[in-house]
């Protein structure tokens, strides 16, 4: 059994509850867990958010698995998407799925709603803004350098 903080859990189950997410709670290891449907071609997203003493994580999982002949090209472009993130990051698990995961540590502030809110809508809209180019390295559609200069490009368009 994990320890973790009555104070945030019951912090986010009330967000949760408010805006009528559907979630799955796990008394033991302190884990909220959730699914996530996108638009795109990224449709299904696992959501966990799991509770410690004096933080939380939340981390959306894409539920289809990096071929290992398009691995090399994955990792290239989540590290090129990282270096523009300000908050958390994506990474490749052990089970070859793309993660976004970002912790939110609560040293003596009380866990406000709009807290919960920004944290578990920063993976989402992260995990949205880069579904379809993930997809794209992931099936061998687009190599690492086509990715990155499509990230280039859209980052020279936004700073415009």
């Amino acid at each position: 059994m994990n320890s973790y903080s009555t104070e945030i859990k019951d912090s986010i189950r009330s967000y949760l509850d408010s805006q009528e997410w559907k979630y799955a709670f796990d008394e033991q290891y302190g884990c909220f867990y959730l699914n996530i449907s996108l638009s795109g071609r990224t449709c299904r997203t696992k959501m966990v958010i799991s509770v410690s003493d004096s933080h939380y994580q939340v981390s959306a999982a894409l539920v289809h698995p990096v071929p290992d002949e398009t691995l090399d090209d994955m990792r290239k472009v989540l590290n090129r998407i990282n270096n523009d993130l300000l908050f958390g990051h994506f990474e490749v698990t052990e089970e070859n799925e793309v993660r976004y995961r970002a912790t939110v540590f609560l040293w003596q502030e009380q866990l406000d709603s709009d807290t919960v809110r920004k944290s578990l809508l920063a993976p989402i809209c992260a995990v949205s803004h880069y579904a379809d180019l993930i997809a794209d390295v992931r099936q061998g559609r687009m190599s690492a350098e086509a990715a990155v200069n499509v990230l280039q490009t859209d980052k020279a368009r936004r700073m415009n």
